[in-house]
């Protein structure tokens, strides 16, 4: 999930409604200061320009190097990043564990956060797991601000720095898709989908895509092609997993790629590669087990299979 605070420098609209909701005053009465302030000089200040000089007279920090900092997305996340602001999903939380080292006792707990990008885990250290573990639940979408990006296992997680936060954000930013049965979808709709697994069709796991636009790759004399893109150097493995969904006005096919399916099990997609190529006919029980039987409120876009002509609905990720 890709998303960035307004620009308020070329934005003063927005800007003028940030100072208004920080001092608490209307908004009417700061645009009236803003003007009295250009006017006082001449018009060489912006308006924007104005808007910062109204607010630091009324003792309001707008803290522009938070402000506008971008959120990245769970998957552009490199080991080593500092200062790291997210917006995610809670897919699961652990319970907290105590442990001991170098005569030393501790406590952790890992989150496990999805958004549209992938799948990563967070962990709180200590007084961490007091501050904030008791407000946060499942399916609770948070922003975390200045955490520190580090690699356990081979695999990237979030730490909060020493300045640190998390917070619960309220998604009514968001232009959430509509609720629908599975009676009521057409083609192209985007949804949510209240609907319980019912089968794991068993197939090929996973193909190999290309890295740009993720259509299926060919292969011809040790050479890999992509349709769209051409000549392709390095494919990479596409996970792919066909479900049937069912809820009390029918039933149709699920399809869930990558990130989709990140979400769906709480695990990453080198783990679930892993699992696939070790595990065999055991792999497929595992999954089995996990998803037949279970609610699950999923997001996504319905679409006509290409090969059948029918509806499918390829699933982005929870709701």
């Amino acid at each position: 999930m890709e998303s960035s605070q307004p620009d308020y420098l070329n934005n003063p609209q927005q800007l003028l409604e940030l100072v208004s909701t920080r001092t608490k005053k209307p908004a009417q009465e700061i645009q009236e200061m803003v003007k009295e302030k250009m006017a006082k000089f001449s018009g060489m200040l912006s308006e924007s320009g104005a808007a910062f000089l109204v607010a630091k007279e009324l003792g309001i920090d707008l803290n522009l190097s938070t402000s506008l900092r971008q959120t990245r997305p769970l998957n552009a996340l490199k080991q080593g990043m500092q200062n790291v602001d997210v917006e995610a999903r809670i897919a699961s939380i652990f319970p907290p564990r105590e442990f001991e080292s170098n005569g030393r006792k501790g406590k952790l707990q890992n989150i496990t956060l999805h958004d549209a990008s992938g799948i990563t885990r967070l962990t709180l250290w200590n007084e961490q797991v007091d501050k904030y573990s008791p407000a946060l639940e499942k399916g609770t979408w948070v922003r975390i601000q200045n955490a520190l990006v580090k690699t356990f296992k081979e695999q990237i997680q979030l730490q909060l720095n020493y300045n640190g936060t998390i917070q619960k954000l309220e998604r009514a930013d968001l232009i959430m898709p509509q609720t629908r049965k599975v009676n009521e979808l057409n083609e192209g709709m985007h949804a949510l989908l209240k609907v319980e697994v019912t089968r794991v069709h068993k197939g090929k796991f996973y193909y190999s895509s290309c890295p740009q636009c993720k259509r299926k790759v060919e292969t011809m004399n040790e050479k890999h092609f992509c349709n769209a893109c051409g000549q392709v150097q390095e494919p990479t493995p596409r996970l792919l997993l066909s479900l049937q969904l069912e809820d009390d006005t029918g039933n149709m096919r699920g399809v869930v790629f990558d990130e989709g399916l990140e979400a769906l099990l709480a695990q990453k997609k080198e783990d679930l590669l892993k699992d696939f190529n070790a595990q065999g006919e055991a792999f497929w029980d595992t999954l089995k087990e996990q998803l037949i039987g279970k609610p699950f409120t999923l997001e996504g876009r319905t679409k006509k299979n290409a090969m059948s002509g029918e509806l499918e609905f390829q699933v982005k990720g929870l709701a």
